[in-house]
């Protein structure tokens, strides 16, 4: 069986849908020796980092192919489709959405058969959810999209049953196909996050001497709710015995299309309190995760939400909101909080700071949530859907 993947949803900087991509291409090349794999890259630095650091080198069976033109340009609808022939692909798998349309016919089986990964239809549920991006000032003509790419998949992954009912919904999968829509969960990265220091166990009165790190993993657009979590840190920030003692890190570059947060954290004087780290490369992320002492995700919706899973990987507890698939990936082991709800939400986190013994509950409960989710066992599932079309 040949399998092209299309890798250049790897971006300069890693994304989830990036991060899916390169544990991919990590764990099928040696759980398929027998297979042939061809890997697409746009830009050559890009191929050069991704091989180096998915060890694709190590594999025979792995070629890498370049494509030099954009995910969503006219370019690649013509010239995919010619290099998908030219390598006789058994299996086209895209690791988001997008695919060649003319190389795939609606509603009809080709040569090569398609598989698209959806991560979530957020556009389709929350309309406001970026209100500058293209998919939401291109709404119709993406929602039509969608449904093309929906009628031309021979199976549609995706990466929790959450999403896999929104994407029955929103896109009119008859019953007779719904069995071609997938889920499979995500795994978690086991990185190299160092060592823990032991929860403390002083008394209160003494606990709230401490200083603490809340962390935010993520973009800004607005269905994130970082203006929530912003506030909800200005409330423990009223209140006096916790005055001080909170800081939030956010992990990211501001987006100067969604500059609202940046606003209020300047209208409400909390620079010293609140920051920015930029964009973090793997180690330096494992190093944030080591130094905080909980993680925050205020989100309306997720897909998946990877970075509640690093964090337990990490040995964090995790405060969540309950959106979308956060609830079936958080299962037990995090503090769920409705999303928008400010107050809630500040309450959850002076929990985790004056009570030492339920953070320490929620950490081992972390531990033990993470063995849930595998990486390869996502791509031993994954796999198991190219077999399918054979």
């Amino acid at each position: 069986m040949h399998i092209v993947l299309d890798a250049r949803w790897i971006f300069e900087e890693i994304s989830g849908i990036g991060e899916y991509t390169r544990q991919l291409l990590r764990q099928l090349p040696a759980l398929a020796p027998e297979d042939r794999f061809s890997v697409i890259f746009a830009e050559e630095h890009l191929r050069e980092r991704t091989v180096q650091e998915t060890g694709l080198e190590r594999f025979p069976n792995v070629t890498t192919v370049m494509l030099p033109a954009g995910l969503f340009s006219p370019k690649s609808q013509l010239l995919l489709p010619q290099m998908l022939r030219r390598l006789h692909a058994d299996v086209f798998h895209s690791p988001n959405y997008m695919i060649p349309l003319a190389a795939f016919p609606a509603h009809k089986r080709g040569r090569t058969a398609c598989v698209a990964t959806i991560h979530d239809m957020i556009p389709f549920l929350f309309p406001d959810h970026a209100p500058k991006s293209r998919k939401t000032r291109m709404f119709p003509l993406y929602k039509k999209l969608m449904r093309m790419i929906a009628a031309r998949t021979d199976a549609i992954i995706t990466v929790s049953d959450a999403s896999r009912r929104d994407i029955i919904e929103c896109l009119n999968i008859a019953e007779n196909e719904q069995d071609k829509v997938v889920r499979i969960y995500n795994g978690v990265s086991a990185r190299d996050t160092g060592s823990r220091p032991a929860a403390p166990t002083a008394p209160i009165a003494k606990q709230k001497s401490r200083h603490f790190t809340a962390l935010y993993v993520g973009r800004c657009d607005p269905y994130k709710n970082l203006d929530t979590l912003i506030r909800a840190i200005g409330l423990v920030e009223t209140e006096p015995e916790w005055k001080g003692l909170l800081e939030l890190k956010i992990a990211g570059t501001p987006d100067p299309r969604y500059p609202e947060a940046v606003e209020l954290v300047r209208q409400c004087g909390f620079e010293y309190c609140i920051k920015w780290t930029g964009y973090l490369h793997d180690a330096e992320l494992a190093q944030l995760y080591t130094a905080a002492d909980f993680l925050v995700q205020p989100s309306r919706y997720e897909g998946f939400g990877l970075q509640v899973l690093e964090a337990m990987q990490a040995g964090l507890p995790v405060i969540a909101a309950r959106g979308g698939a956060l609830p079936e990936v958080c299962g037990s082991a995090a503090l769920m909080v409705e999303a928008g709800h400010a107050e809630e939400l500040r309450d959850a986190i002076i929990t985790l700071m004056c009570d030492p013994a339920k953070a320490d509950r929620l950490r081992k409960a972390g531990y033990e949530n993470v063995k849930r989710f595998n990486w390869r066992k996502s791509a031993e599932e994954t796999l198991a859907v190219y077999r399918q079309m054979m």
